[in-house]
């Protein structure tokens, strides 16, 4: 079995552990939550999974307008990107 590259920057890992294919683009292993953006109501997708270092947050990004939400202690914020995510996380 071929060894597969992890894609990660700043504690933050935008591949699926399971098939390695980025987040954004993984319907079958990202998380999503219909209807949770609260600019327009679009569907958000996981693009992002934090590690210890950022306390496991998580950050989405809206299907729709492509705004970027960062999910951490059960709120969900509109953020601007960091190292890496405009590389690995736009659609």
């Amino acid at each position: 079995m071929p060894e597969t590259k992890r894609v990660w920057r700043s504690g933050v890992r935008f591949d699926c552990p399971e098939c390695g294919k980025l987040l954004k683009d993984d319907a079958d292993h990202a998380e999503s939550i219909e209807c949770g953006c609260p600019k327009c109501g679009g569907d958000l997708r996981l693009v992002g999974q934090g590690e210890r270092m950022v306390e496991h947050a998580q950050w989405f990004r809206c299907l729709d307008c492509e705004r970027l939400y960062m999910k951490r202690r059960r709120e969900i914020v509109e953020t601007k990107p960091r190292n890496g995510f405009d590389e690995f996380t736009t659609f």
